[in-house]
């Protein structure tokens, strides 16, 4: 469970404003032992860097913030490069930048990879709408074994997409955007990395997850201004929707997303989740910047709100029972981390920061949350809101990297 996002991330990190984001000295923030110590399989997080000198580098670390290594080495600046120099793009620093529209983060269930995909840009103020004038789609999977860095030959891979890992590791799903619309490919690791179509129709997807009893796959898919969640069996096959008889009343003033980089629909599903029984699926619904939660079982039946429209936001199992999510109730845009039980009882506040949390990801027993914040920071904090502290710095996301547990 590593894929998680609090709000709707429709932004674009740029490195010429990187050090604005920093909040303590480069040197600290980059810190890296010369000798990394041997990362334990069941005590490793992965993170990206946002700090100047490495912004956009791969690292790992043991749980507790210790042992740092740097397993990448201008890997996102030599891509930007590389486009600037294959579009004949004349770069100027004063109006220009490298950017990117983080995608998707996940690790395999064995354990041994980790996933993440992105849109790589150079973007220049004086575009409209967009600013870009060059983007390149870049999917990795790094092997935690001896930390190799695959790169997978894709076209277009949809902007802020997701990707899964199937139940038996072999499989990754991302989405691919062919002639406007996202289209599900796998990645089939056994077969030398090949790219392989997966789920083709008329909707435009988002948001592949395979259950944790491998039996299904679910995913967002919309048509007609229309947003549901389907669930297909797990060769892709006999997709139905799950939402399609769920009524979603509409939200009078409804205060829209400003991002130029998203389509803008009505009501929007994102993010689905697994219970870890696989009995159920949340889906966060989004109306312009207000998110509800929605919990519906494998059958379709029983689709019920949970979390209303504007005090929720993206959300996870963490047990069959428990789920946790982000919400802004307190301040537009300030999310923080709250938990609440499936049947709407004992909903709690754990996490109080002073930015706004971005990603969040459980460790592989459940006991413990990680997330990462717009200031940079890299928290851990118990499962029950116990002991929340910083455990790095300079960090734009962050992943535990370990095997899932039963």
């Amino acid at each position: 469970m590593n894929r998680l996002r609090f709000a709707l991330l429709a932004t674009l990190v740029m490195f010429a404003l990187a050090m604005s984001a920093m909040t303590v000295p480069t040197a600290l923030a980059a810190e890296a032992t010369a000798t990394p110590t041997p990362q334990p399989a069941q005590d490793r997080i992965f993170y990206v860097s946002d700090s100047y000198e490495t912004f956009g580098d791969f690292y790992v670390m043991n749980g507790d913030g210790t042992g740092v290594r740097q397993i990448s080495h201008h890997l996102f600046d030599d891509v930007g490069n590389a486009l600037i120099k294959d579009n004949n793009v004349p770069y100027n620093r004063y109006r220009m930048a490298k950017v990117f529209l983080f995608g998707g983060l996940d690790t395999s269930p064995d354990g041994r990879y980790l996933a993440l995909s992105w849109n790589i840009g150079i973007r220049d103020s004086r575009v409209p709408g967009d600013n870009l004038l060059a983007t390149k789609s870049v999917l990795y999977i790094i092997d935690g074994t001896d930390y190799k860095i695959q790169t997978i030959p894709v076209d277009k891979i949809k902007r802020f997409s997701f990707i899964g890992w199937s139940a038996d590791s072999k499989r990754l799903a991302f989405v691919a955007e062919r002639d406007g619309k996202g289209q599900i490919d796998v990645v089939d690791v056994a077969d030398n990395f090949s790219v392989k179509p997966f789920i083709q129709d008329d909707l435009d997807k988002d948001g592949p997850v395979w259950s944790p009893d491998g039996k299904w796959v679910v995913y967002v898919g919309n048509k007609d201004n229309k947003s549901q969640l389907y669930r297909a069996d797990a060769d892709g096959k006999n997709p139905i929707s799950l939402t399609g008889t769920l009524k979603i009343d509409p939200i009078a003033k409804v205060r829209p997303n400003p991002s130029p980089y998203v389509k803008h629909l009505p009501e929007e599903k994102w993010q689905p989740d697994w219970s870890p029984d696989s009995k159920q699926v949340l889906v966060v619904s989004w109306q312009g910047v207000q998110g509800a939660i929605y919990i519906v079982d494998t059958d379709g039946g029983n689709a019920h709100q949970l979390v209303a429209s504007g005090k929720g936001g993206g959300a996870g199992w963490l047990t069959n029972k428990t789920i946790v999510f982000g919400s802004d109730r307190e301040a537009y845009d300030y999310y923080q981390q709250y938990r609440i039980n499936s049947d709407g009882s004992g909903e709690t506040r754990l996490s109080l920061t002073d930015a706004r949390l971005n990603f969040f990801s459980f460790s592989s027993d459940r006991q413990r949350i990680l997330y990462a914040s717009d200031a940079g920071r890299a928290y851990v904090i118990n499962a029950d809101g116990t002991n929340q502290h910083v455990i790095k710095f300079g960090v734009y996301a962050a992943s535990y990297w370990e095997p899932r547990q039963p």
